[in-house]
């Protein structure tokens, strides 16, 4: 599993990133590491579950990507197309609709946010808000809480919500990955 983390700050314009750089495969740490976040254009994407294949899927799809859009929707289409094309998800018991084994943060350079679910339910974050995804994000939820009226940048806010998915769970293993997203345009 592992930690996802976005937070807009409006003051310098800027989104902040942040995930574990390691995976699980079980209980096991995956020797690779990289970031979880998948940049296209003035998109980005950050996957839990089983992200690891997904991503894979989604480079193979970039091409196809609508990155000249602004809307959300154009990019849930395109997810759905994509793990529909290689044949991933599937019907779990009486669920109208597929589950992925996925779930994760699509966030935009503007600095909206959102969360989606394994069926790819997507809620818009309430802006000033510091999301997360994954295994660990209840901890970096309470990290973040418990910061409230700190006085910490978002960068901050961020790395503290990271860090504490990573030395508090399991499935976060790694170092923090932390940086502004840097997309097109």
């Amino acid at each position: 599993m592992t930690i996802l983390c976005a937070l807009y700050d409006p003051e310098t314009e800027e989104l902040w990133l942040g995930c574990n750089d390691r995976a699980t495969i079980g209980d096991t740490p995956s020797p690779s590491s990289a970031s979880k976040w998948l940049k296209f254009g003035d998109w980005v994407i950050g996957l839990s579950g089983d992200e690891s294949v997904y991503e894979q899927y989604l480079q193979l799809a970039g091409e196809r990507f609508p990155e000249e859009t602004a809307n959300v929707l154009d990019v849930f289409k395109f997810l759905r197309l994509t793990f529909e094309e290689f044949g991933l998800g599937g019907q779990k018991g009486a669920d109208s609709g597929a589950s992925y084994g996925v779930d994760g943060i699509i966030a935009h350079k503007s600095g909206r946010i959102w969360d989606f679910d394994n069926q790819l339910a997507i809620s818009e974050v309430p802006a000033g808000r510091l999301w997360a995804c994954g295994s660990g994000a209840d901890y970096a939820l309470g990290a973040d809480y418990a910061m409230q009226g700190g006085g910490k940048s978002p960068k901050e806010r961020v790395a503290y919500a990271v860090g504490a998915a990573i030395a508090l769970d399991v499935g976060c293993p790694g170092e923090a990955l932390i940086g502004p997203f840097e997309g097109a345009g």
